[in-house]
């Protein structure tokens, strides 16, 4: 035990001699810290401490015009009725004879649809005191398919045979697949065009397309035609036919697209 003591207190003293001797010792670097250190600055990119990006997304956004050449129209077709009963019965009248003139019209069946109905009381108030006055009916008539020099035909013949409101009118074309992948394709080389302006400014070369994805929704493009809408229909008189000026449609695509980034300055001189 005493043995034991004395080499302890022999080492404090070879200490103590040695600090005042040599000043204070400088503690040894702990290496592998520093090249822990290291490994994570070449971890990004594999140029230890560059920040030049290896990769450049670009968005595209590119259109077609179409001229549209199918139509569709949206009837609502309404009545009243002192009772529920003949209220809906008049209504399903009505919806029939339009039917049926379409039909003699050239339109399939399968382009006529009904997409809404509803029935509710109507109230008056006498002597502020509410009473039911009786019921309205309502039918939502949707006509699809309509060639364009069709349209302004049945439009006139639809108002003459009593019809009073029509919902909406939408114009839409055939090809609108076709230009569609038309406008994809013109937004992807405009991404290119884009990402190459992008990588020469930067001293790089542009490499392969490492991610792309269609960001548009693909729906079938349509314009309203709220102009012919405010149109007094009932005004047609005896007309065969009401004049429309469908326009055309802008079909829209959008892509985000990604390429690789080869070469650099930082490679080019060796670094």
């Amino acid at each position: 035990m005493k043995e034991k003591l004395v080499a302890v207190l022999l080492a404090s003293c070879v200490a103590l001699t040695a600090c005042s001797a040599g000043g204070s010792t400088q503690p040894v670097p702990d290496t592998s810290l520093q090249t822990d250190v290291v490994s994570l600055q070449d971890s990004g990119n594999g140029q230890a401490g560059s920040s030049l990006p290896r990769t450049v997304t670009v968005n595209s956004r590119e259109s077609v015009h179409v001229e549209p050449d199918i139509a569709e129209i949206v009837y609502s077709i309404s009545t009243q009725a002192a009772q529920a009963a003949d209220c809906q019965q008049q209504n399903s009248q009505e919806v029939d004879q339009l039917s049926s003139l379409l039909k003699e019209m050239g339109v399939a069946e399968a382009s006529i649809q009904t997409t809404d109905y509803y029935m509710n009381p109507r109230y008056e108030w006498v002597n502020d005191v509410r009473r039911l006055a009786g019921y309205e009916a309502c039918t939502t008539l949707t006509v699809s398919d309509i060639p364009m020099e069709e349209a302004g035909t049945i439009l006139a013949e639809s108002v003459k045979a009593g019809v009073n409101h029509i919902q909406s009118i939408s114009y839409l074309s055939s090809r609108y697949d076709e230009a569609y992948r038309d406008a994809l394709a013109l937004a992807v080389s405009a991404a290119a065009a884009k990402a190459q302006s992008m990588a020469d400014a930067a001293g790089y070369s542009l490499g392969q397309i490492s991610y792309m994805q269609e960001t548009s929704s693909y729906s079938q493009a349509r314009y309203q035609d709220n102009a012919l809408m405010a149109r007094k229909l009932t005004d047609t008189g005896e007309q065969d036919s009401i004049t429309i000026l469908p326009g055309e449609l802008e079909i829209v695509a959008q892509v985000i697209v990604e390429y690789c980034l080869e070469g650099g300055l930082d490679e080019n001189s060796g670094h």
